[in-house]
Order: structure tokens, then sequence, then C-alpha cells
């Protein structure tokens, strides 16, 4: 997971090292053997998720994506 400035153009921390303290950020993170079809389960409920669509070229320069055997 990367934590991502406001404006989502840069890494300002990682999953390693936690948020950074105060203002908006956003999350960056991939998920690994996720079903489409279904919802996302979190701790406030099920939230319906878009369809997939191509890793923005700008994340494609933050990040890399590690696929999970």
């Amino acid at each position: 997971m990367k934590y991502l400035s406001e404006n989502g153009d840069s890494v300002v921390s990682d999953d390693e090292f936690g948020p950074p303290p105060g203002g908006a950020i956003r999350l960056a993170f991939f998920l690994h053997f996720f079903d489409p079809r279904k919802p996302l389960q979190t701790s406030y409920g099920d939230v319906p998720v878009p369809p997939p669509v191509e890793m923005p070229e700008r994340l494609r320069w933050l990040f890399r994506y590690e696929p999970v055997t």
C-alpha cells in the first residue's frame, strides 16, 4: 500500500512507515484474488465496486504491481 499526495501525483509514505500526519491523502493498493462480482466487505459494511480499469499512467510511475502466486 502507498499513501499518495492529495492530488495522487506522488508517494508521501508507504505501509512500512504508516500514514503521514494530518492533511488529506489518497491510498493506492492492489487487491489479489479479487472477484469483481462480489461487493468489497469492509468494517463499515459492503461497498459496491466499480468495473476494473487499466492502471492510470501516473500510478505506473509511482509503483509497480508484483503478482502473488
